[in-house]
Order: structure tokens, then C-alpha cells, then sequence
């Protein structure tokens, strides 16, 4: 489920930050603060993009996200190095397992631990978002319409409605929403996904960087968007 999977957004969901853009503005080593704001505008790095309270507060928890998943990949990098600089070393001790399939295992059962670290990291990084999200939404709410334990969808169509969005803009908004939610409750209930697949089930989200890039550039154009509706 990685990419934009066909969103036609008629609250003009802006491109998604391309992977360079998005290296060029961390490897900037922007403050902890800031991490997130790739996803919420074209210029990144010049002040906080939100005005109301409730935004501001989304923003640090996105930013949070972000900072959790930078930081197992880059514990991740030396990590796999470590891995092929260990079979590499017991090739050369023991020249008689070279090529054989018990090194092949014990190299690629390492570098799967590890990588399986990333997925997750990333993972909880767009549930992170999906909850801020989430959060925002209920904040946002008035009073009278709050209602405990309604998840990401039903809390954002409630205040959608309350709104008063037209029903073109609503079908495009939720669309997206959707997505989210789905990623989502993928990773809560499966993490990286089962390794014996059931009958008459959908594949499970992949949270490759592709997806995770998609998922927090979603809920960010989703935020930015709807601040600027509200009344």
C-alpha cells in the first residue's frame, strides 16, 4: 500500500516531498522541534506552519514520530554493517564456509532482526501520526459532540460534518483518512504482518520508507488542510 494509491484530492493534497527533498532537509540536522515539518508545506524550516494551540501540540507529537524512526535507522546502519563484517570475518577463519547455506543463514537471520527493527520503527511512527491525529480531531470537537472510543474515522467525519464541508471535498478528505486508519490498524494488530498467510485476507501494509513517507505526508496535508476549514 505504498504511494499515493490513486488519491485524486480535491483539498489539494500537494505532492508528496520527493526522497531527495526529504534527505536534503534532515541531513540539514534540523532541531527535534521541526523534524515533522517536511510533511506539513513546500518550505520546511521556516517556523512552525500552525497558529491554533491544537495544531501546535499535533505538530511536537509528528515530530516525536519522526524522531523515533530516524533514530533506529540510524542505529540500523552500522548495525547490518556489523552483520556482513561478522560472516565476512568467519569466511576468512573458516574458509570451508564459504558459500554454504548455514552462513548464508546466519547472516540474513541477523540482518532480518534488524530490518524487522526498521519496519517496526516505522510503524509505530505512522500509528504515532494516525493518533495525533486522532487526537486533534477530538480536541477540536465541540463538546456536545464529543464521543469516547469513536477511532480516527468516525471522530473525523463528525467533525467534518460539524464543519458543514461540501460532500465532494468530505468523500476526499475521508479517502485519505482511510488510508491512514488502515495502515494503522495494520501495524496495532499485526505489527509487520504473519508469515503464514489466511485465506480471503487482503496482504498486510508493507512499512517500507516508501509507505512511511506516504503516511506521514498524508496526515500532514490532512492537518494543514484542516485547520485552514475551520470556522
Amino acid at each position: 500500500m505504498g504511494g499515493n494509491d490513486g488519491f485524486d484530492s480535491t483539498f489539494a493534497l500537494r505532492p508528496r516531498p520527493s526522497r531527495a527533498d526529504v534527505d536534503h532537509f534532515w541531513s540539514a540536522d534540523p532541531a527535534p522541534d521541526d523534524l515533522a515539518d517536511i510533511f506539513f508545506g513546500p518550505d520546511p524550516g521556516t517556523g512552525c506552519p500552525f497558529d491554533r494551540i491544537e495544531f501546535i501540540v499535533f505538530r511536537g507529537h509528528m515530530c516525536s514520530a519522526v524522531f523515533l524512526a530516524r533514530a533506529v535507522e540510524s542505529a540500523a546502519l552500522p548495525a547490518l554493517d556489523q552483520v556482513d563484517a561478522k560472516a565476512f570475518d568467519t569466511e576468512q577463519s573458516w574458509p570451508e564456509w564459504r558459500g554454504s547455506a548455514e552462513l548464508d543463514l546466519v547472516r540474513s537471520d541477523g540482518r532480518a532482526a534488524i530490518e524487522d527493527a526498521q519496519a517496526m520503527a516505522r510503524g509505530a511512527a505512522c500509528l504515532t501520526a494516525a493518533a495525533a491525529l486522532e487526537s486533534l480531531t477530538a480536541d477540536l470537537l465541540p463538546d456536545h459532540l464529543a464521543a469516547p472510543g469513536g477511532g480516527l474515522h468516525r471522530t473525523f467525519v463528525r467533525l467534518l460534518d460539524w464543519i458543514g464541508i461540501d460532500p465532494a471535498t468530505r468523500a476526499d478528505v475521508v479517502k485519505c483518512i482511510d488510508v491512514v486508519r488502515q495502515r494503522r490498524n495494520d501495524y496495532a494488530h499485526a505489527l509487520t504482518g504473519s508469515y503464514w498467510a489466511s485465506p480471503g485476507n487482503r496482504p498486510h501494509t508493507s512499512f517500507d520508507l516508501e509507505t512511511y513517507l506516504d503516511t506521514m505526508h498524508r496526515v500532514g496535508a490532512v492537518a494543514v488542510w484542516l485547520e485552514s476549514a475551520l470556522p
